[in-house]
């Protein structure tokens, strides 16, 4: 028993220190407009958060990868008096690894909270991350 846990926690180590950081430019998707974001990636690639600002929008979300698709979910509150409010979008995407970063393309559902009224619409988002 003591070997399967310290083969575990090693096996968890090795794979936690395969991290990469990105900084992401992004259009629309999780910042409505323009905006910035920091990305982390752990287990080798495979799952990844992130936290950005855009033009009158703050995010957070989560990505799942699986070899060049994605699939994500990112909260973010809008700032806009006429349009404010909470929103989830759950995004798929792909992108494609360049020698210092990666592009990215994504669609989805995006649901949105006003004045306790829910609605659904659609949107996309494209992403340059280069990473650091």
């Amino acid at each position: 028993m003591k070997y399967s846990i310290l083969i575990l926690f090693t096996f968890i180590l090795i794979n936690l220190s395969a991290q990469k950081n990105y900084l992401q430019y992004s259009a629309f998707g999780a910042t409505p407009y323009v905006g910035l974001s920091y990305e982390r990636t752990y287990l080798n690639q495979k799952l990844g958060t992130e936290f950005g600002i855009g033009i009158l929008s703050l995010s957070v979300g989560g990505k799942f990868y699986i070899k060049n698709v994605y699939i994500g979910a990112s909260h973010y509150l809008f700032l806009i008096p006429s349009d404010a409010g909470f929103k989830t979008y759950i995004p798929f995407g792909f992108y494609k690894e360049t020698t210092n970063g990666k592009v990215s393309i994504d669609i989805g559902p995006n649901f949105e909270w006003y004045d306790r009224n829910p609605n659904l619409t659609f949107n996309f988002g494209l992403k340059y991350s280069k990473e650091f």
